[in-house]
């Protein structure tokens, strides 16, 4: 996996930099995390992906049996449970890697929740998206740099991404795209070279509209990813 093996890399040059380099047998474990994580990825992406053109049948108001209807349901339930191992997995690698701590955490820890966060964090920017689409366009990214170049510190900052998305399809296949949303941006930060150590994600879902699901302008101002700095 190419964008696996140029992450490695990108953190084992951090931690030379910092004289905290980590042992062979940590560098071994990380790959096997990091490729273990990208397999789970693709899995879940692949089941959501099979599930969700059932449901768009469903959505275009073909005649969809039920019995089809309740394997998409429980094809999205597995790709989130899936999806959740991979990023306990990918945290999990960035903490062996990690120049900012002595000894990693003895178990792999969850996402954190972000709680609060407008009270607690300043938003930087809002990055929107096509309709069932998690890639972001050329103008966002230049944006998001445009906004990053404004910061005193960049790189000595705490990053939050939440991604949203609109009521559009289930809550299960919304929570992943959501979550899917937030990564295209760890992935760009991380180009631009950002720790990724210094990058938390949550994926809202459909559950914190800004806007009237109910119009096609409210739902595209709901399919977001926030960016927030501390």
């Amino acid at each position: 996996m190419k964008k696996v093996s140029l992450l490695l890399l990108a953190l084992m040059f951090c931690s030379f930099i910092f004289a905290i380099e980590p042992t062979l047998e940590e560098i071994n474990e990380a790959t096997m995390l990091y490729e273990k994580a990208g397999t789970e990825f693709d899995t879940a992406q692949s089941l959501y992906t099979t599930a969700n053109e059932i449901m768009g049948k469903v959505d275009q108001g073909n005649n969809v049996p039920i019995e089809k209807i309740d394997y998409a349901s429980a094809q999205f339930e597995q790709a989130s449970g899936i999806f959740s191992q991979a990023e306990i997995d990918y945290r999990k690698a960035n903490s062996i890697l990690s120049f900012m701590d002595e000894q990693p955490p003895a178990q792999p820890q969850p996402l954190p929740q972000i709680v609060n966060v407008k009270q607690e964090k300043y938003l930087l920017y809002a990055s929107h998206f096509d309709f069932d689409k998690s890639y972001l366009q050329e103008k966002e990214k230049t944006e998001i740099e445009s906004m990053i170049l404004t910061l005193d510190d960049p790189a000595g900052v705490t990053y939050f991404i939440g991604g949203h998305t609109d009521n559009i399809g289930t809550r299960d296949y919304n929570s992943i795209l959501s979550i899917q949303r937030a990564k295209s941006i760890v992935n760009y930060l991380i180009s631009l070279g950002i720790d990724p150590n210094n990058i938390e994600i949550k994926g809202y879902g459909e559950d914190v509209p800004i806007a009237d699901n109910e119009t096609d302008s409210g739902r595209a101002e709901n399919r977001r990813t926030e960016i927030y700095v501390k």
